[in-house]
């Protein structure tokens, strides 16, 4: 998606213009790969990336087809795992940036919750204040004139 293009020969996610952030393009395949991996970041890393230069970390791969340069961008993997052009980062090693020592490098502290935690608090929250009814009707899974159901918990405000 950060790249040039997307190619799909077999038909598995569409073919399209990608952003264009990364000089590679994807080509999807017929097989999903999923699979634990770690990640090794190069030594040529620009700023903001420069401090994870040579770390290792942990995650996983989960998807159709491959990833590869056009022509050449400075790649952070020799397994072509991820890429980087300037300030833009791609690696197809999901839970890099769940990585306490990714975090500790680049921020330099560790987030006080963890992304599932915040997710998990977002959700609630969301939830909280939105009638799922609404969403419901969206969705096409209520009848027409639920769509009128207020989208969320208002106040009385005075001006």
């Amino acid at each position: 998606m950060l790249g040039q293009e997307l190619r799909d020969p077999y038909g598995v996610d569409g073919a399209a213009d990608g952003l264009g952030l990364l000089p590679i393009e994807t080509t999807f395949e017929r097989e999903k790969i999923t699979r634990g991996a770690t990640f090794r970041f190069g030594s040529e890393l620009s700023t903001p990336w420069a401090p994870l230069a040579h770390s290792a970390v942990s995650g996983y791969e989960i998807r159709h087809g491959h990833s590869g340069p056009v022509p050449a961008p400075g790649v952070t993997d020799p397994e072509g795992l991820g890429w980087v052009a300037g300030s833009v980062l791609g690696v197809t090693v999901h839970g890099v940036l769940e990585s306490e020592d990714v975090m500790r490098a680049l921020f330099g502290c560790v987030p006080a919750y963890s992304l599932d935690v915040a997710i998990d608090r977002l959700t609630d929250v969301v939830m909280a204040n939105l009638d799922p009814r609404l969403i419901d009707g969206l969705a096409g899974l209520r009848a027409r004139q639920d769509f009128r159901a207020r989208a969320c918990t208002c106040r009385n405000v005075r001006s």
